[in-house]
């Protein structure tokens, strides 16, 4: 299964702070955490989905998409892609002239098992879309898969490559240092609790997407 083509999808999606600074002023924090957490405790599905701060990780060449692999994530050909047999399916969808248009993806080495979760829920996705676009947010925020362990993580990026690291890796009071929250996700606990990732933005005059480490 390619990645289909995505041809100019993510020359207009924000860097890190330029999407970190309409979230804030937009009241971002507060509407994940009251809005869009009740909206996905209400649709069952937090097991499932979670809020993403919509942002680039790197500038990608014309026919590239980010796809992750684990904890790992960069760019690979759009088109007759197609590795090991497996498939390559959407793991973050930003919206996009009312819909939901994905522009991250995982890989799975298999076939097997790959369903459309968006048709599956789709009265959530009708809600979630009208709930980020009634609080100005649909330039910044939207939806995404649950990854697997539900660690709050820090997420850095060394030239185009995007490595995921888990909060219990990491030295006292690093998880906090000059980041960025991306992520919004919620367990199934009696009292919901809030998984965040976080990214950290080491951006440059010249390159201010996410954390390039870019040798510069």
């Amino acid at each position: 299964m390619a990645v289909p083509s995505l041809p100019d999808t993510q020359e207009d999606i924000l860097s890190l702070r330029q999407a970190g600074d309409i979230f804030q002023s937009q009241q971002g924090p507060s509407v994940v955490d009251v809005s869009l957490r009740a909206l996905i405790v209400d649709h069952n599905v937090a097991d499932q989905f979670g809020v993403i701060l919509v942002h680039r990780h790197s500038n990608l060449e014309q026919g590239e998409a980010m796809v992750a692999f684990n904890s790992t994530a960069t760019p690979w050909p759009s088109r007759s892609c197609n590795p090991c047999g497996g498939s390559i399916v959407p793991q973050a969808w930003r919206i996009n002239n009312g819909k939901l248009q994905p522009y991250e993806y995982r890989f799975i080495p298999s076939e097997s098992g790959v369903t459309n979760v968006l048709d599956e829920h789709s009265a959530f996705v009708e809600e979630f879309i009208k709930a980020i676009e009634h609080h100005g947010l649909s330039s910044c925020a939207g939806l995404s898969l649950v990854p697997e362990g539900g660690k709050e993580c820090l997420e850095i990026t060394v030239n185009s490559t995007n490595i995921m690291i888990p909060s219990d890796q990491l030295q006292p009071g690093q998880m906090e240092l000059g980041s960025t929250e991306t992520m919004w996700f919620f367990d199934q606990k009696e009292q919901y609790r809030k998984y965040k990732c976080r990214c950290v933005d080491t951006g440059s005059s010249t390159n201010s997407n996410h954390n390039h480490i870019d040798g510069a």
